[in-house]
């Protein structure tokens, strides 16, 4: 299930003390009234880089080096309170099924299809939910993800609002006051409200200036890079989903943006001749990746730290152990060659570290490693052990 709004939310946190007060008021007033903390929409049409992140850092005081005066909520004043936030523009819900699977063949899968769209749209609009999308993918065998070749389908008897022969069921969403199509199979981080945060996060630590290039590596629908790029030159971005990057060149064209180009092909194929073809153009080059929890391809690694020009990286990362290993390689000393088998081998193929490598890597020229400058943590999944990691690093 997938939502999209018209409108960006980005609540102020609660405290701890406000919740418990709010929770006495509740319980002293009269039944009927309402005595939940107040939210506010801070965000409301101002710019990304004006986002008050001091309200949403939390400190520890009996760190070291922690003053009681710095801004930002105390740990102790941490709370579990869900914010209201409004109700979702459209609704995209995908059902997954094997087509081998049902005993009664296509005829079975076809009726409890139609009786499952039914039930959605009942229990939608008892809810007061708008499902403008109801998709059935087809995919056999066992994984956390389909391929992106999977067949996928509107529902029988169901039409999709934007279909084409590319592009089923897409729906809305705004994400730091810029409007976003997205697509089933595109990737869209779910916890707007945080990932604003995160993002205006990657803009300070990129350093960027109306001179830079910035390269968007795994951009997706092309948020990052669209709300960066009216401080930059130009960006190019790289996917190798090819709905992806339709929906980021939309998302251009829909928020008036034109100084982008997106690149559709996996990075590790594309990342070398998109950079000798776009670097020299531009006196200031600037990348930011935000790779799948495998982390980055080793040609991408490479090519990163062939590129001389490149002098500052931003790492976003849901995955602490590959961006540990990603890291330790644009981090760590020259190796002519990266020896078959190594844990940095192992580290930088595709699928992460339990499959090897296609090929050896080719020698490299020599090159300066990047070093880890800043480092951020995101609490994007609540209630989960996962966090998102934003990491700068540099070089001479």
């Amino acid at each position: 299930v997938r939502e999209g709004h018209s409108e960006s939310f980005l609540p102020l946190p609660v405290p701890a003390s406000a919740a418990a007060a709010a929770a006495a008021a509740a319980a002293a007033a009269a039944p009927g009234t309402s005595s939940e903390p107040q939210q506010a929409r801070v965000l409301g049409h101002c710019s990304l880089a004006d986002v008050p992140v001091d309200k949403w850092l939390v400190r520890n005081p009996d760190a070291p080096g922690v003053e009681e005066n710095e801004s930002g909520l105390a740990l102790s004043e941490v709370t579990e309170v869900e914010p209201q936030a409004p109700k979702p523009s459209s609704v995209l819900v995908m059902v997954q099924i094997d087509p081998n699977g049902a005993p009664g063949g296509p005829d079975q899968i076809r009726q409890q299809l139609m009786a499952l769209a039914a039930a959605l749209r009942a229990a939608a609009a008892a809810q007061g939910l708008p499902l403008t999308s109801l998709l059935v993918q087809y995919h056999s065998g066992v994984a956390n993800a389909a391929p992106a070749n999977a067949p996928l389908t509107p529902f029988p008897g169901e039409a999709t609002e934007g279909a084409d022969a590319k592009q089923v069921g897409s729906f809305s969403d705004v994400l730091c006051e810029i409007k976003f199509r997205v697509s089933p199979m595109a990737f869209f981080q779910v916890n707007a409200g945080a990932t604003c945060l995160l993002y205006n996060a990657v803009g300070r630590m990129a350093g960027v200036n109306p001179n830079t290039l910035l390269l968007d590596v795994c951009c997706g629908t092309g948020t990052i890079g669209l709300t960066l790029a009216k401080q930059v030159a130009a960006v190019v971005g790289i996917d190798n989903v090819e709905s992806a990057i339709a929906d980021a060149r939309v998302n251009a064209e829909i928020n008036g943006i034109t100084n982008t180009t997106f690149v559709c092909g996996a990075a590790e194929h594309v990342m070398e001749s998109v950079l000798e073809e776009h670097a020299p153009k531009h006196s200031h080059l600037m990348a930011v990746v935000d790779p799948p929890r495998a982390g980055l391809h080793r040609n991408v690694l490479r090519a990163l730290l062939a590129c001389k020009e490149l002098k500052r990286l931003v790492f976003v990362s849901c995955n602490p152990d590959s961006l540990v290993l990603n890291a330790g390689i644009l981090c760590g000393r020259y190796l002519r060659d990266w020896p078959v088998g190594t844990r940095n081998e192992r580290a930088g193929g595709r699928g992460g570290r339990n499959k090897p490598p296609p090929e050896q890597l080719p020698p490299m020229e020599p090159y300066n490693p990047f070093k880890p400058t800043q480092v951020l943590a995101f609490d994007l999944f609540p209630h989960t052990k996962h966090v998102e990691i934003v990491m700068l690093l540099e070089r001479e």
